[in-house]
This record gives C-alpha cells, structure tokens and sequence, in this order.
C-alpha cells in the first residue's frame, strides 16, 4: 500500500506541476488533509474491488461497449498487452486512470443505450464529490474526515500513468503467480483485504525514513541520527521497534543514514522497499492497530455467534413467526469494523424471512430473487452499526451492498443505520434535553423545541425504513428524509458534544460541572464560532472523541414500550489500560468509570463493551460478543460479567478458551447474555 500511495502522489504532483496547482502538497499540510487523502485511497481500493466482483458475478453489463471502454477486466487485459509490447514506456504512458474515473462515474450515475443498461447505484463509495483531488479538484473548503463532499473549482486530471494502474491492478488480481477469481471469494473475504489496511494514518515524511518490522512503523532516520547515541535505542522501543544485540551496537555507532539503514537492513519492512525522502507520503500504523493488532472475524466464527444470539429471540416469537416480526426486530454491532457480524446477521434474518413467507404463501414475485429481496430488506429495517472510524464505516456499507447487489436497483440505503462515532462516549436525551434548559435563560430554553425536532425524526426514518430502493426516484425520496433528519439532529447533537467536552475538558469533578454550566449558556446564547471551537477541541487533534448519542441517533429502537436492541453482535476491540489511556484523550477513562458504576481503571476496554452492549439491549434481550480471554479474570470481570450478573444478565453460553480461525497464537473468549431485567442509561 505504501508502494501504491507513492506511486498515486507521484501522479498527482506531476498533475501540479503541469498547472502549477500542488494539490496533493496542500492537503498534506494538515492533519485533516491527510486523513482525506487516506480515505480517498482507501475508496480508490474499495470501488475497484467491488467492480471485480461485479464483474465477475455478471451483475455489470457484458457488451463489447462495456468490455472494450469501461470494464475492469478488459483494462488490465489491455494494459497487459501493452505492456508486453512498450514495456518501457508504460510510466510515460495515459489514459487508464482517466478511463477508470469514467467508470467510477457511470457506476454512480448509471447511463447507457437503454433505461436499464447501469441502473445509478448512488451511494458515498462512487460519489465523484467525497474525494475530488482524485479527479484533480482541489478543495475550497475545509475537509472533512469522513469524506463528506463538496463541489466546485477547477479541475486538472491527475497524470497517473499507465504503468502505476497496472501496477495497482496486478496486485489486485494476481496472487502467486495465479489469477484471482473474485467469483469465488465470499463478502467476508473482500472485507479481510480491507480491514488489514485499517487502522492506519497518512503521514508526511519529515527526514529520510524506512519502515521497521514487525509492526511496520515508519522511523524518521534524521531524527534517530540526532538523538544521543546511548538514546537510540530507547527512541526505536518506544516506537515498537525494539532492537538488541549488534543491530543495537550498530545503531548506536552510526555517524551518517547510510550508516543507520545499513544498521537496521534485516529489520526494514517491504512497506518501504527503499528510503522515503523528505516530503513522500507514507501509511503509518496507528497507536491501537500497533499494540493490539487487528483481526477480521471469519465466517467460522461469526456464523455460530450470529445464530446462537438469535436463537433465543427467534423462539420468543413462536414456532412460526411471520415474516413481518422478523423484520421488526433491531440488531446491532457496536463496534462493527468491516461488517462481518452484519453481513452474517443478515444472511440468517433474510433466511428466517424467507421461510415466513413461504409459509404465509406470499412469497414475492417478479425479477428479484426472493432471497436478495429478503436481504435488502432485513439490511434496511433490522440492522444497526456504529464504529469510531469512518472508513470502517464505509467500509461495512460496501460488505452490505456487496450481499444485497441486485443487477437492476440502486445500492440498499444504509446512511440511516451505519454510523459514526464512539460507542462507549454519549448521552441520553433526557441528558441532552437537560443541557439545553438554562434557568437563568427560560426565554432562550431550546429543550421542548428539540424534543419535538426528534420524534420528527422518527416518522422520515421509518419512511426510509418501509420499502426497497428500486429506483432513483425512490433513492432520492430517502436521501431527501435522511438529509431531513440530519438536518433536525444537528442541534441535539451539539448540545450532546458540548456536554462532553465539558467532562474531556475539565480535570476534576469541580471543574467539570463548572464548565458544563458555562457551555449550557454558550449553547442558548454563544455564537456558531465559539460552539464549534469546543467541539473542535473534543472531535479533532491527537486524539479525537466522536460522541455517539444512542437514543437520538436510534429513536425508533429506543423510544418504544420495552426499549433497546433485541440483539447485538460483534468483536469490540480489546485494550489494556495503558493502550486505552495512550489511544485516547485524557479523562476517557474517568469517563468510562463515571458511566459504568463499580467499574475499574484497570479494566480491559472490552469489559466497557460488554456494559454498553447491556445498557442498550432490550429487557428479554441478548448479545453475543467476543472478548479477551481475561473477560473473567480480576479487574475486567468485576466491570463486565460480574456486574452485568449481578444485575439481570444470565450467561446462557460460554467458550473460555477459542483459538482464533488461522491465528494459534490468538486465543479468545465468546460468551452470550440473555438480559432479564435492568435499567441503563444508553
């Protein structure tokens, strides 16, 4: 991947030069740049993986038009045969990467010599608008990290050449030696590609650097050679690196960077086969994927889980429940990466669908095949994800819409109900309401306002809950209702964000309450400036936090007699407490104890998971979740399942000890909650 984000610079720089625009230069001025220009290349990945498989799965058109001027397939075809033949000049040579931007945007628009050649798929992953530098338009405004669009300014395509999209797509279809075949692969494993390049930062190279293994950090080696000599090998260590012996001996007698690269030569990572100059752009591997790694969860293991969660809600709605229950019930991952525990909720909800109505003999009928239908539905009316990082979220839109894929209908709208934002840091809306009460401001008082603002938000959602998207008409009705209900949820929202800022903000209890009552009064009274400069403060930097408000940002699952999730699967992520502390701002962990009676500093993070899962499950609820296999043991037991059975929860099923599919050295616990009563705060 850093191979390929040099060469996609290179590109674009050659583009600046041309029309004296250093596009790729000025976004990487800034942190904010940077996070943009990973997700541009992340999209780039995840657009040409998903044409592959469409490709390959017949569900794009198969004409000489399609195949000669836009297909995937015939470009790496016709970039093979040129290569053979101006080996050479293939990095002097373009129009691939022209040609593939008109793909992308045919994908997203639909076109063609008849109404149903490429229906408009819609959605972020194609939008020419959520990425323009890929297409040469530099921004006029700030960015935004999860890759919301904006249109205007002029346009130089970059010169990405030929040689650099072969490059890209050799290494997509080849492996070995053979041909992949994307046919065969299953959602799942297009999503294991994605996840291992998650976790990762866009950084700009401020001296001569090399990557290290194992855990493929990039070192700037100016800075190692500047350090005292005896301090070198502290700086590596603190940086995962950690040497001994003679590479030590050796990089602490270095006087020059030959000296240092030729010191650390049987430490240095293919990521970054040679050194990256000053100003290269490199992928850095961020604090939590550095010490606790990232694992995509295999069909193997979410299968079981999936199923042996549902069991027990499918059987409170009898022997043969209708089709119509199914789809009423609210599944969810709180932490849903990739979307593997989605794509797998999904396919047994749809089958249970299905049964129902060849049961009730209403089975659907015309061109879709009742199976897909059943997914698109339960994909659009069942299932919930929120994660902290918005590629993971864009990413689990993709591991839906590759499931639900039907050849003559938009993608399955999903913004509603895949989300971003921090599972274990938010409010309730009686704390939001709360917040926007001011006593010493009753004629400014906003909390009857917004209450009002959020059961309207119900009616729009469940209007994009009710039907499938079968045409662009339809596609823009629930974009139009979306858009309505982010509309309505900005001012809730804030309110929620300044109320957490005041807790990151303050150091102790005391300053704390002293700055909520000075926030509650810039919210009624503050300027649009001073309100976004504190959450800011809270949203961006280091070590950001995004506020996740369950009951507002699910009101349909919350505002109901017997509120919550009927179920929740997943693999929240583990961390011990100095991985937690190093990973977040500080006060996250006086947070999670603040929110979590009884709970231990000390705590793996995972436990806090389990107690969030449990707050928002619905009494006569469950939730199946993966944990470290210290889930039972000292501190993090007494936060998570000792306090979780104290309080209502049944353990129904446990495996203490499970190796992980492929992994011997990974050993994990899975243990299933059946809540019987208790009373949370979301």
């Amino acid at each position: 991947m850093n191979l390929y984000l040099n060469y996609f610079r290179r590109g674009f720089e050659s583009a600046a030069r041309m029309v004296q625009s250093p596009i790729l230069p000025e976004l990487s001025q800034t942190r904010e740049g940077c996070r943009h220009i990973y997700g541009g290349l992340i999209t780039t990945l995840m657009r040409l993986v998903f044409l592959l498989y469409a490709e390959e799965r017949d569900m794009m058109p198969d004409d000489e038009v399609y195949n000669r001027h836009y297909s995937v397939l015939g470009l790496y075809d016709r970039l093979l045969e040129e290569n053979g033949t101006y080996p050479d000049t293939m990095d002097q040579r373009y129009g691939a990467w022209a040609g593939l931007l008109s793909l992308f945007r045919l994908v997203y628009e639909g076109g063609g010599p008849y109404q149903d050649y490429l229906p408009a798929r819609h959605g972020q992953l194609f939008d020419p608008d959520a990425y323009p530098f890929l297409e040469g338009t530099s921004p006029p405004s700030p960015l935004s990290t999860c890759g919301e669009g904006y249109r205007g300014g002029e346009v130089h395509l970059p010169q990405v050449s030929d040689g650099v999209v072969l490059r890209m797509l050799d290494k997509l279809l080849m492996l070995n030696g053979d041909r992949l075949a994307y046919r065969a692969l299953g959602v799942e494993e297009i999503g294991s590609v994605y996840e291992g390049i998650m976790g990762f930062e866009v950084e700009v190279a401020k001296g001569a650097s090399i990557a290290l293994r194992p855990k493929d950090v990039v070192v700037n080696l100016e800075a190692l050679l500047a350090q005292n000599p005896a301090d070198r090998a502290k700086m590596l260590s603190e940086l995962e690196c950690k040497v001994e012996g003679k590479i030590a001996t050796d990089v602490k007698s270095a006087k020059t960077i030959v000296d240092l690269q030729a010191a650390l030569e049987k430490r240095t990572s293919h990521r970054t086969p040679g050194v990256l100059p000053v100003g290269s752009l490199y992928l850095q591997p961020g604090e939590e994927r550095r010490r606790s790694g990232s694992h995509y969860t295999p069909q193997k293991l979410t299968a079981p889980i999936v199923e042996t969660t549902l069991r027990p809600i499918l059987e409170q709605l009898g022997e043969q429940p209708t089709a119509a229950q199914i789809l009423d019930l609210k599944v969810c991952d709180l932490a849903m990466g990739s979307g593997a525990f989605l794509v797998q909720t999904c396919r047994q909800l749809a089958d249970e669908v299905v049964k129902a109505w060849d049961r009730e003999g209403t089975l659907p009928s015309g061109e879709i095949d009742p199976l897909l239908y059943a997914r698109r539905l339960v994909a659009q009316r069942c299932l919930y994800g929120v994660d902290k990082n918005p590629f993971a979220v864009n990413l689990a839109k993709l591991s839906l819409w590759l499931l639900t894929l039907a050849n003559d209908r938009p993608f399955t709208f999903l913004d509603h109900a895949l989300k971003c934002g921090d599972s274990l840091v938010g409010l309730t809306s009686k704390e939001i309401g709360s917040f926007t009460k001011t006593p010493q401001l009753t004629f400014l008082d906003k909390e009857t306002k917004i209450r009002e603002e959020l059961k309207q938000t119900e009616a729009d959602r469940r209007s994009i809950q009710e039907a499938d998207t079968t045409d662009d008409r339809q596609m823009e009705q629930k974009y139009q209702a979306w858009q309505r209900v982010e509309q309505r949820l900005a001012e809730p929202r804030l309110a929620g964000q300044m109320k957490v800022a005041a807790f990151f903000k303050g150091k102790k209890t005391k300053e704390r309450e002293s700055l909520e009552k000075e926030y509650q009064i810039l919210f009624n009274q503050g300027t649009p400036e001073e309100k976004e400069a504190i959450v800011s403060n809270l949203t961006q930097g280091d070590r950001p936090v995004e506020p996740f408000h369950w009951e507002i940002e699910f009101p349909e699952v919350f505002d109901r007699p017997n509120p919550g999730f009927d179920a929740i699967v997943g693999n929240p992520p583990f961390a011990g407490k100095n991985t937690t502390i190093n990973a977040h701002p500080e006060g996250y962990v006086d947070w999670l104890k603040e929110v979590n009676p009884e709970a231990h500093g000390n705590s793996d993070l995972v436990a806090h998971f389990f107690r969030r899962a449990f707050v928002i499950t619905r009494v006569g609820g469950t939730f199946g979740l993966i944990a470290t296999n210290t889930i039972a043991q000292g501190d993090t037991r007494s936060t998570g399942l000792r306090f979780i059975c104290n309080n209502g929860g049944v353990i129904y099923n446990a495996t203490r000890r499970y190796r992980w599919p492929g992994m011997a050295a990974v050993v994990v616990s899975v243990v299933h909650i059946w809540k019987e009563t208790h009373r949370g705060k979301a």
